[in-house]
């Protein structure tokens, strides 16, 4: 099959004579921070990772018909990860998870990547 991962407006030889095998930096997890903040201004940041690594995109193909519909011939998939509040606080003593205002999600740890974020939620847990 003649399915790429790589976004439509990149050519397969682009930064070819970069330093480095770009074709090995592109297989490398995905990282990056999320933070809460409490409505106290406590800042606490946990790296994705901390529950499991994210690979770059793989397209698969769906196994359906295509005479059924018009829909793409490709589905992204989802995977879900879970960060648990203890994390914050051990991250940034003084943190209240019981008061969370804001969640942020601060790029800061891989060079390039793109992501989807579907479903958020924030669950406390005796």
């Amino acid at each position: 099959m003649d399915i790429g991962t790589l976004p439509d407006d990149r050519e397969e030889n682009e930064n070819a004579g970069d330093e480095g095998d770009d074709a090995e930096k592109d297989k490398r997890p995905l990282d990056w921070s999320v933070a809460l903040t409490d409505a106290n201004g406590k800042y606490a940041a946990v790296p994705l990772s901390y529950d499991s690594a994210l690979y770059p995109l793989i397209n698969a193909v769906p196994r359906r018909a295509s005479f059924l519909d018009a829909a793409e011939s490709t589905e992204v998939l989802f995977r879900r990860f879970e960060l648990p509040l203890t994390a914050f606080a051990e991250a940034s003593p003084g943190f209240d998870r019981h008061a969370i205002r804001k969640i942020s999600f601060v790029f800061d740890r891989s060079e390039k990547g793109a992501i989807i974020i579907d479903n958020v939620s924030i669950a406390l847990r005796p």
